[in-house]
């Protein structure tokens, strides 16, 4: 990613991510507040999301994260066009 591409979505919980400074102006989704746990499915769910959203022409890149500091791991996939 370039400096002149941006985060436009990001697809994961906020807490403790440090959100204030990490993306302040990206939209935000947290698809398990919203569905429930999903376990496996999340990452699947989080690739379809991020398609849809390149798909549709809407600004910026997607970053898709899972886990966090109160989890024994954590992951991230930057998705671009």
């Amino acid at each position: 990613m370039t400096q002149g591409e941006s985060v436009g979505l990001w697809l994961g919980d906020e807490t403790g991510a440090g959100s204030g400074r990490l993306l302040s102006a990206t939209r935000r989704i947290n698809l398990e507040t919203r569905l429930g746990p999903l376990s496996g499915a999340l990452g699947v769910l989080q690739c379809a999301t991020a398609a849809a959203h390149l798909e549709s022409g809407a600004a910026g890149n997607v970053l898709a994260t899972a886990g966090g500091p109160r989890d024994d791991a954590a992951a991230a996939v930057l998705l671009t066009r």
